[in-house]
């Protein structure tokens, strides 16, 4: 275990995603904040750090709140042009699967963060490990066939492929680990039916938690479906939860979108490097208490929709130029509170969001946020 840096309650943390992720440490390198393991081709780091940000009246840290996050390593050679590459991202980022895709010089790497207390510990590391293993369970095992197809697609996308690695002194793993069982033993298992009984979510208890932050937002219950909206300096929001949402891959869970309708005045279209400093911006706020989505931009009349399996785009009506930010919580990573923590950070992602698109993309980047990768998203890369 790293002794340096974390402190003993980042330690604590880390323990605890190994012990719920199985990890072999024959598959580690320790670092400083965190470890890399191999449990696939895929090299995934997970860190934790204190948020500066968050820093009360004394000027220090506040002492319960570390944030813990997951890197996994996804796609190489991305050297084509800005467009094509936003499509990629955007591809991952429609399905919902609880992370964030970054561009790092090239290749893409996938993301997932979360604030955790005391008191939030349980679900949102809950929320981490189901993110790492979705990372190499959904996205690892379709990234040889969807570089294959992309590279037919486009002669200019030959140099894409997946980026493997190995640890450096065990060599790619041999024998046989839980997580190989993971796809049908956890996702499919626990997402073949809608949760029940006591580990149910309550669309009433998210009202009942918004009308006591004094939120003056209007609410829609319809069934399984509430919708919050609301306005903000000309811009209307909705904020839509399912709790019974069916993820073609991975069963039943909790999804979340954001949607955001610009005003008339707003420049569009909106390029995807104002996505990615949203996405950027969010992995860095300090009111950021799950970061498991990116940012994708719909021009009405008409979004597209890419099949990443197929890489064919498919235009769908949209009434309202929105930006989206989704998000899917399988039930594998649901636990009592979800539904309320991820309403609240919806609407808080939703005043940060945009303030900083009233004030022209200008205001100054928060502190005390995760510093960003650069190069390959793990330090230690072992061999390739």
């Amino acid at each position: 275990m790293p002794t340096a840096y974390p402190d003993a309650r980042g330690r604590e943390l880390l323990a605890l995603v190994m012990q719920r992720l199985s990890v072999d440490e024959r598959l580690c390198q320790w670092h400083d904040d965190g470890f890399t393991w191999w449990i696939s081709d895929f090299a995934q780091r997970f860190r934790v750090w204190q948020p500066g940000a968050t820093a009360g009246a004394d000027g220090t840290a506040e002492a319960g709140l570390r944030r813990l996050s997951v890197t996994t390593d996804y796609l190489r050679g991305v050297v084509h042009s800005e467009g094509n590459v936003r499509a990629l991202i955007d591809s991952g980022h429609v399905t919902g699967a609880m992370t964030n895709i970054l561009r790092v010089d090239d290749r893409l790497i996938l993301r997932t963060c979360a604030a955790v207390t005391r008191e939030n510990e349980d679900q949102q590391v809950a929320v981490v490990v189901a993110a790492a293993m979705a990372a190499h369970i959904v996205f690892g095992r379709f990234a040889a066939k969807y570089a294959s197809a992309l590279r037919r697609q486009d002669e200019r996308l030959a140099g894409i492929a997946p980026d493997v690695s190995q640890h450096p002194v065990t060599g790619q793993r041999t024998w046989w680990h839980p997580q190989d069982d993971a796809f049908h033993a956890i996702f499919r298992a626990q997402g073949e039916r809608p949760l029940e009984g006591e580990q149910r979510l309550s669309l009433t208890t998210v009202t009942e938690r918004l009308r006591a932050d004094d939120r003056r937002v209007s609410f829609q219950e319809a069934g399984d479906v509430l919708t919050v909206s609301g306005e903000k300096s000309g811009w209307d929001y909705e904020l839509n939860l399912n709790i019974r949402r069916r993820h073609p891959a991975v069963g039943h869970g909790l999804y979340v979108d954001l949607r955001l309708f610009p005003p008339p005045t707003f420049p569009e279209p909106v390029s995807g490097e104002l996505l990615s400093e949203l996405d950027e911006l969010g992995w860095r706020h300090k009111v950021t208490a799950l970061h498991t989505g990116g940012w994708l931009y719909y021009p009405a009349p008409f979004r597209t929709v890419v099949d990443p399996s197929t890489s064919q785009e498919t235009l769908l009506p949209v009434k309202r130029t929105m930006l989206l930010y989704p998000g899917f919580y399988p039930n594998a990573a649901v636990r009592p509170g979800l539904e309320v923590t991820a309403a609240r950070d919806g609407l808080a992602r939703m005043e940060w969001a945009v303030d900083w698109l009233e004030a022209g993309r200008s205001a100054p980047q928060p502190r005390g946020g995760s510093p960003r990768p650069s190069g390959r998203s793990c330090a230690c890369r072992g061999s390739r």
